[in-house]
């Protein structure tokens, strides 16, 4: 069907949403027998599908059935250029494409672009792809894509919008028939998209077509189709914005934590020193699988992130916990990872700062940090989480947190107080149950200390190592118990300066 000159009208995105004058809110509605992630998991953060919001333009006319220049995707329409509208007739048949960067506008057709369905981790966008499919005389593909690096036996949603070009005010004509594909595939059954209710400009009806499918045993790749069937030579004419692939995951929430250990932090830096790592003692496995902890995790690090220097270099293994928000003396789900030198809490497979916890689904918890000789802290209040990263920084004076000085200050950082060695949620100089008794029967029983020497260097990866150094020493220079009598001494409660005095964890037990 031949159509007159389009006239456009120049549009803009502000804050995800479409802006000019005269535009009224579009519909998003689901085609019916839509499938999405299955119950029990949530969609991935990151969009598989290349090219998915058209921002990448392919900088002209590209023959019939060639990967166009602006991503890795196909079409059988031909290409009849950027932001041109797509005609009937020559160069490529009847069957022509464009990405289309503004509203479109003329007597036959009517568009305007995608409004966003943040619900569906579809942002608002400025460009779509037309496709004017009248002579193909059959199913032809709008809209082709393969994707690699996939994971097997792994459940992706396949998603599209659509919404019909023609103007409803015109009659007789074809709609597209749109059918998803995966491989040779087809999924679902095809959806018949309809005209838009009205012809006021800005009312435009786009569908969410959704699939899953689930790559085989060593499948790593697939290939993805957007088939239009529609055989008429009136009509079908079809807009396609807002493409998603994205893995279906088991749930989880995410974490950007920050922390300073007392005993390894250098006020001349503002950093951590990571003497356990230079001197090789830092386990390539998770410590925390002991009574006091009660973890069972499996967590792991390679020697490659070990040899990390730098601010990113990793000091030594925490342990995050989330604690239920009605009761936050119960952990509900906890994670091993590497605390770096600049305080980042880090994945220990990947030593970056963002931290998975699995099998959690988004809701509000208590975030708790522990150590194995610092006393654990733990937020104020319950925090929600979820996929999207939450921000919480123990180093900050003023992040409120659990409890009463349940850290040490010093030039402004906030840092998690040393002298735990038997990590048992106090930290106690003299009296039953202390913690110096733990560091010199450690040094004095130790077989290669023969004469019982109260300053012998005991080395290795120990609780009773307070500052982080890589030995455990009793008496003389740098020596641990020194950080232990000094921060009962000066905790701040402990207002007679008493020896004895008890300095309680603020984690609840």
């Amino acid at each position: 069907m031949t159509f007159p000159a389009p006239i456009t009208y120049t549009i803009s995105i502000l804050a995800g949403i479409v802006c000019c004058s005269n535009i009224h809110a579009a519909q998003i509605v689901p085609a019916p027998n839509q499938t999405g992630c299955p119950a029990d998991t949530v969609y991935s953060q990151t969009n598989l599908a290349p090219n998915h919001d058209f921002s990448i333009l392919n900088g002209g006319a590209s023959p019939s059935n060639t990967p166009l220049s602006g991503g890795s995707w196909q079409t059988e329409a031909y290409y009849f250029g950027d932001n041109q509208y797509p005609a009937d007739g020559s160069p490529g048949g009847s069957t022509n494409a464009s990405i289309i960067t503004t509203g479109h506008y003329q007597s036959t057709t009517l568009q305007w672009p995608f409004p966003g369905d943040p619900g569906h981790q579809a942002p608002a966008l400025a460009n779509f792809l037309y496709v004017n499919g009248n002579d193909k005389g059959g199913p032809f593909t709008a809209w082709q894509s393969t994707l690699t690096g996939l994971q097997p036996n792994t459940t992706y949603s396949f998603a599209a919008y659509v919404s019909n070009v023609v103007n409803p005010d015109l009659s007789g004509v074809h709609n597209p028939i749109i059918q998803l594909y995966a491989d040779e595939v087809a999924l679902g059954e095809p959806f018949d998209v309809p005209l838009d209710s009205v012809s006021d400009q800005g009312q435009d009806i786009w569908t969410r077509l959704e699939q899953t499918f689930t790559t085989g045993a060593g499948q790593t790749s697939v290939t993805l189709r957007l088939v239009d069937s529609a055989t008429s030579s009136y009509g079908d004419d079809l807009a396609i914005a807002g493409l998603g692939v994205f893995a279906c995951e088991p749930p989880y929430i995410s974490l950007n934590l920050r922390a300073f250990l007392q005993g390894a932090y250098a006020s001349s830096d503002g950093r951590m020193r990571d003497n356990l790592r230079q001197k090789s003692y830092l386990p390539l496995s998770q410590p925390y699988n002991d009574l006091a902890n009660h973890y069972a995790g499996e967590e792991t690090t390679t020697a490659a992130i070990l040899a990390t220097s730098g601010d990113d270099a990793p000091v030594d293994w925490v342990l995050v916990e989330l604690r239920d928000k009605d009761d936050p003396g119960t952990r509900l789900a906890a994670a091993a990872a590497l605390l770096q030198r600049d305080g980042d809490v880090a994945d220990p497979q990947t030593n970056t700062p963002t931290l998975r916890i699995p099998q959690v689904t988004a809701n509000s918890y208590y975030v708790a940090l522990r150590h194995r000789n610092h006393l654990g802290v733990m937020t104020q209040a319950p925090l929600a989480l979820s996929p999207t990263s939450t921000a919480v920084d123990f180093t900050s004076p003023g992040l409120p947190t659990a409890g009463a000085y349940a850290r040490t200050i010093e030039n402004n950082r906030a840092l998690l107080w040393a002298g735990d060695a038997n990590n048992n949620n106090h930290i106690i100089a003299t009296g039953p149950d202390n913690d110096a008794n733990v560091l010199l029967g450690a040094v004095l029983a130790h077989p290669d200390n023969s004469l019982a020497n109260s300053s012998f260097i005991l080395p290795g990866y120990r609780t009773t190592d307070l500052n982080l150094d890589g030995v455990s020493l009793y008496a003389g220079p740098a020596n641990d118990i020194n950080l232990l009598r000094s921060n009962v001494l000066l905790y701040p409660a402990n207002t007679h300066v008493a020896g004895n005095y008890i300095v309680d964890g603020t984690l609840p037990e």
